[in-house]
């Protein structure tokens, strides 16, 4: 796979496929209610995906943002799946608050789970990040990573020249971020419509 490209496809198939060492993989797996899958097929689901993310390090980072969702009048706690999926407690654990706002119907806080493998890492940040989504026209998703957020994450864990990889690559963020920080990226997405708004987003 080259850097600085966008591959088409299910992230399942082409992590698989990924020949480079990155030194950050990080993202947000998409929410139960954007796939067709029952929620056991979405627990097997992350379960692969972290495993496989994981697997593909051989010195650096995992990052995982990812939303608690109310569903049925309960809340499913999908950071404790993720947590299992990987099989291992996170080396940081951080909070992103979107919003001070109440909200009957989503919660306006995402965990930030953070594992290394074979490398230190000792960055200062801080325990809770308050920062808003960023909204991108036409992206279906209610809410997108806040690019102050990735961009700290990113230049804490990773220097210039060094790949990052965003499975879900969504509106573009990650690979904005990238270019504008001097980082490389790989990025996959399943939609194409996306990858239309992610390479608009990155030319502005």
């Amino acid at each position: 796979m080259k850097p600085n490209s966008i591959y088409i496809g299910d992230a399942l198939d082409l992590i698989d496929k990924l020949d480079l060492s990155p030194k950050l993989i990080i993202f947000s797996p998409p929410e139960l209610s954007e796939t067709n899958m029952t929620l056991v097929g979405y627990k097997r689901f992350l379960d692969t995906i972290y495993r496989k993310c994981y697997d593909k390090l051989d010195s650096g980072i995992l990052c995982s943002i990812s939303t608690d969702r109310k569903i049925g009048g309960h809340i499913y706690l999908k950071h404790v799946d993720i947590i299992n999926a990987v099989g291992k407690e996170p080396n940081l654990y951080k909070i992103w608050c979107k919003s001070l706002k109440a909200n009957l119907f989503i919660l306006n806080f995402a965990h930030i789970l953070i594992w290394k493998k074979n490398k230190r890492i000792n960055p200062i940040l801080p325990d809770v990040f308050v920062s808003p989504t960023d909204k991108i026209k036409g992206y279906k998703t209610k809410d997108t990573f806040s690019s102050e957020v990735v961009k700290i994450l990113i230049e804490s864990f990773t220097k210039k020249n060094q790949l990052v990889v965003d499975p879900f690559i969504g509106t573009g963020k990650v690979a904005k971020i990238c270019l504008e920080t001097g980082r490389k990226f790989i990025g996959f997405e399943l939609k194409r419509n996306n990858i239309k708004l992610c390479k608009e987003f990155i030319r502005k």
